[in-house]
């Protein structure tokens, strides 16, 4: 056999099909940031990115705060799960058990309880810690106040809170144990809740700007109607008159699109740092960076899509109506 033949087919077309994919590419390109139309819209040049900008911005907004809330349920929540919480009633004056031998009956009834791994008892500088959001920094020494026993249920493992309940009532009246469970259905319920609004809110604006772009869109085949009509008659195809106003509305959307989400991310940060300066503990932490708003940054493409899809589409509905 040849040593020609063996070596295979010359790489030549596939060159070529390489070159042609590209000029293709670029031809494309070209298309879409070349504007054979010096289209003007008039007023709608400046007022069409401000309100794409006021929707960006209050999308950003919503979408922040629904971001905030679920994360803060999340970690609320993973806090939570598989721990239980022991009250035991503060000793009144002249009750016979006094406070360490309530713990320690509590403590053997959580021993023999099936399912918990561990039970410690909080110390009273870790309860006053608690209660300072509510009563600031008073002593409160001379108050008598409830132990709480922080529990820790074994992995995989459940408790019986009911009949817990009873045996630790039987053992120091009044004492109980709470998982936490109605408080966090109700967090993941408002948590779902605020998303679900903001994804309805964020559809709204959606709709709002497509509905300004449309607008704006049929103003500037009203001001440019002599030439429409005269490319239409030469022979233009509508895709390529519809494009010279999709190329407009892209760029006007993407302007808009980055001065919201600009806007909004200097809104949240100031709020998340307001937020802070009264409490530290409040849940906004991770609204302190950039990263958590660079995921938003996603809006301004998809602001520039909206306008852009809105434009060709109401051109091309434009067009299809002429004679």
């Amino acid at each position: 056999m040849p040593a020609d033949a063996a070596a295979g087919p010359p790489p030549g077309p596939k060159r070529r099909d390489q070159t042609s994919l590209l000029e293709r590419a670029l031809r494309t390109v070209l298309a879409w940031t070349r504007g054979d139309l010096a289209l003007a819209y008039g007023s709608t040049r400046l007022h069409l990115p401000a309100l794409v900008a006021a929707l960006v911005f209050l999308s950003g907004l919503v979408l922040a705060g629904a971001a905030t809330l679920s994360d803060a349920a999340q970690r609320w929540s993973a806090g939570l799960v598989g721990a239980v919480t022991v009250e035991i009633p503060a000793a009144a004056a002249g009750d016979p058990l006094a406070t360490v031998e309530r713990v320690a009956r509590v403590q053997a009834v959580l021993a023999r309880t099936p399912g918990v791994a561990h039970a410690e008892a909080l110390p009273a500088e870790r309860i006053q810690a608690l209660l300072a959001p509510w009563v600031g920094a008073a002593d409160l020494s001379g108050v008598p106040l409830p132990v709480l026993i922080d529990v820790t249920v074994a992995g995989g493992a459940t408790v019986d809170l009911r009949a817990l309940n009873v045996a630790l009532d039987e053992a120091v009246p009044g004492a109980a144990a709470d998982d936490h469970r109605r408080w966090l259905v109700g967090l993941g319920r408002l948590a779902r809740l605020a998303l679900a609004v903001a994804l309805v809110l964020v559809a709204v604006v959606t709709i709002a700007t497509a509905g300004a772009v449309a607008f704006a869109t049929r103003a500037g085949l009203a001001l440019h109607e002599q030439a429409i009509d005269l490319l239409h008659l030469i022979g233009a195809p509508d895709g390529y008159i519809a494009r010279q106003f999709s190329r407009r509305a892209l760029l006007m959307g993407l302007a808009g699109g980055a001065l919201g989400w600009l806007a909004a991310t200097l809104a949240v940060l100031m709020i998340a740092q307001a937020a802070q300066a009264i409490d530290p503990g409040l849940p906004l932490p991770g609204l302190l960076g950039l990263a958590p708003m660079l995921k938003l940054l996603i809006l301004v493409p998809a602001a520039g899509f909206v306008a852009m899809a809105s434009a060709h589409w109401t051109v091309r509905r434009a067009l299809a109506r002429l004679p």
